[in-house]
């Protein structure tokens, strides 16, 4: 699924404008195979956030998945690395800068309350 800076799927119309430079990429890891067994393969659910504008941050709404689900940063290319342990909630605003990407994996929902 591709996803527009406010967390809502891609619209037609955010695709045909020539100015949008922002957009992210969910990779489902639900059902992604079967194996020689017949059982399920899953694996993790990732989201790709791009911004490709040379200036502007943007505020990228993470998008909504499963209540007992939330988003860890994996890594940020404009961010530190002792800072990609960070945890956020679904839709919540994340501070994506200009000129960057940020790939996030969804885990289950810890009872420690560490989530942004």
């Amino acid at each position: 699924m591709w996803f527009e800076p406010s967390g809502r799927e891609m619209s037609p119309e955010a695709w045909n404008t020539g100015y949008a430079r922002c957009l992210g990429m969910l990779l489902s890891g639900d059902n992604i195979d079967v194996d020689e067994y017949g059982a399920t393969i899953s694996g993790d659910t990732l989201l790709i956030l791009f911004n490709g504008d040379h200036a502007l941050d943007i505020g990228f709404t993470l998008p909504k998945i499963d209540k007992k689900q939330y988003w860890k940063l994996v890594f940020d290319t404009y961010t530190p690395e002792w800072e990609v342990r960070k945890t956020w909630r679904r839709s919540k605003i994340y501070p994506l800068r200009a000129c960057s990407l940020a790939v996030f994996r969804s885990n289950p929902v810890a009872n420690n309350g560490s989530l942004r």
